[in-house]
């Protein structure tokens, strides 16, 4: 008996089709995709709900200032770490210079 097994993408999932050619005819067997949690799916609504509330223009425009207040602080944080650890170096280098002067 030849058969033929077929898988084609049916969004969301990949779905596999068996085809046996036999003396009565074609029978053909399709693998069903695994069907979700109906509690998983609500949980997962209610998540996608929860992360995204509706909001002005004016709301989202001062979000989006403060998101990037936020990104140049901590820019203008990392330089001043940057360079207290550097003065810190320097300032070290220095006195283990000034130790092994005399000698």
């Amino acid at each position: 008996m030849p058969s033929t097994f077929t898988v084609f993408f049916e969004d969301p999932y990949w779905v596999g089709v068996l085809e046996i050619a036999g003396p009565d005819g074609v029978r053909v067997r399709a693998a069903r995709p695994y069907r979700p949690n109906p509690k998983r799916l609500a949980r997962a609504a209610a998540r996608e709900q929860a992360a995204r509330p509706l909001s002005t223009a004016a709301q989202e425009a001062l979000a989006r200032s403060f998101a990037q207040a936020k990104t140049e602080n901590r820019a203008a944080a990392k330089r001043r770490r940057a360079a207290e650890d550097e003065r810190r170096r320097s300032r070290a280098r220095e006195k283990a210079k000034a130790r092994h002067r005399g000698r």
